[in-house]
């Protein structure tokens, strides 16, 4: 139960515990083939949760109703047959809700006006899928929910038997209506999974050119509407945002050769999307974010600079970034890649592929320099005798260097890394050997091309 109640009053005086209108919730989805209620009832309950103090709530229901986030987990993930969806959907749709329940008349009468007009089968998707990223998303207090563990086995036992899962649980998921939620759900998966979701992505041919297709086609429909105050970017913006998250993201985290070999072959299609979508939604509310993003990715996978082909935008941004590579130096490279093995989430032995997602736990580092973590003793003493780019030559210098330099142990998202000529200058004020940080810069480049290809 909650430890304090919280009140869901309507209009007319009418008014019910959170308790009792979650209890009604489960019931009512406790077949998820079946549920016992139309598109208006879930549309009216979910508002009414999630506009409740949203993330007091979620919390207070992440530690005690597992039984909500379950019901709607499972209500997503069951695999259906399209046929089924459409059948799903045209029942819930039609109202055959029991009458005999005050909370549930109340939650019909008095649904807000705007989600009454749009209580549509997605909307019910959008909603669930809201409150489940944001209880995902929410780690200010510890949860044993287990809000992704489970589902794989389930789910590919039901495709085996021709049927598709409504909920991206896999690296080979289903545009869910190509709406939002497929992809606000699938950029927090990456981003709280890491490189365990991205190294798989990496193995999918049809990844890329997927969701390429998917901006052409939503640029195809805002291009139908004039007026651009009724152009709406929102499911764009995290099209690009899935774009942005396995290309710079993931070379950030270290999976550089790793996602400029994927995208080789689609990088200038991709490009041509992307300049697309910065003149399509030139005026909108996301255009700033998405010409930035579309810049960083035009930058990072070497793109030509080519006017002809591109958004005069994205080349002006990309000729910038040029000039600040070009104050790029030995001891900035040194510091970016110690600091980007120390927050990697991967095993550093090359061959291996386990990931703290993995594993279910975070990796204990090298003894000697405390970077470079490892899943393994069998692992360390691998890397530490390497052929070609043995750990223990680097070691000692990766050490000296952190020592020297004090680079913290833990970096906070928040925590920006140092640009270029800052690095430098710290480098040069703590007495930081050149040539030692070039020995750091080449070691860590030779490693970056064994992670692929060991």
């Amino acid at each position: 139960m909650l430890p304090s109640p919280r009140q869901i009053k309507f209009p007319n005086g009418a008014s019910f515990t959170l308790d009792t209108l979650v209890n009604l919730f489960v019931d009512s989805l406790s077949d998820p083939i079946r549920p016992s209620h139309c598109a208006l009832f879930y549309t009216s309950a979910l508002t009414k949760l999630i506009d409740l103090p949203t993330m007091q709530v979620l919390t207070e229901l992440r530690a005690s109703r597992h039984d909500l986030l379950e019901t709607c987990l499972i209500f997503l993930t069951t695999p259906r047959s399209q046929d089924e969806i459409r059948a799903l959907q045209n029942t819930m749709e039609t109202c055959s809700c029991p009458k005999d329940n005050p909370l549930s008349n109340g939650l019909h009468r008095y649904c807000p006006p705007l989600k009454q007009r749009r209580s549509l089968f997605p909307e019910i998707i959008d909603d669930i899928s809201i409150m489940l990223v944001s209880c995902i998303i929410n780690h200010k207090e510890p949860t044993n929910v287990p809000m992704l563990h489970n589902f794989r086995k389930r789910t590919l036992k039901e495709e085996r038997r021709g049927k598709t899962p409504m909920w991206p649980i896999t690296p080979d998921w289903a545009y869910m209506y190509q709406r939002l939620p497929s992809f606000t759900l699938l950029n927090c998966i990456i981003i709280l999974a890491g490189t365990t979701l991205s190294i798989m992505i990496f193995t999918m041919p049809s990844f890329a050119p997927e969701l390429i297709e998917m901006m052409n086609k939503n640029v195809d429909s805002l291009e139908k509407i004039n007026s651009v105050a009724d152009r709406d970017s929102t499911i764009l913006n995290a099209v690009e945002n899935t774009a942005y998250l396995m290309t710079s993201e993931m070379i950030a985290r270290g999976e550089g050769r790793r996602s400029r070999a994927y995208w080789q072959d689609h990088k200038e299609v991709l490009l041509q999307a992307l300049s697309r979508v910065v003149s399509v939604t030139s005026g909108t509310h996301f255009h700033g974010d998405l010409v930035q993003r579309a810049c960083l990715i035009h930058d990072i996978l070497y793109v030509p600079l080519d006017p002809a082909k591109y958004h005069p935008l994205i080349i002006e941004g990309s000729r910038a970034l040029c000039k600040e590579h070009e104050k790029e130096n030995h001891f900035w490279m040194a510091y970016r890649l110690i600091r980007q093995v120390t927050v990697s989430d991967r095993c550093h032995s090359p061959g291996c592929l386990e990931t703290f997602t993995n594993a279910g736990r975070k990796f204990q580092f090298c003894s000697g320099c405390l970077r470079v973590p490892y899943c393994s003793k069998k692992c360390q003493v691998r890397a530490w005798k390497l052929d070609k780019a043995p750990h223990k030559i680097i070691c000692p210098l990766v050490r000296e260097f952190s020592d020297q330099t004090r680079l913290p142990y833990k970096f906070s998202d928040k925590q920006l890394p140092l640009a270029p000529d800052v690095a430098e200058k710290m480098c040069q004020e703590k007495g930081v050997d050149e040539e030692k940080a070039r020995a750091i810069h080449l070691y860590f480049r030779m490693l970056d091309t064994l992670m692929v290809d060991p």
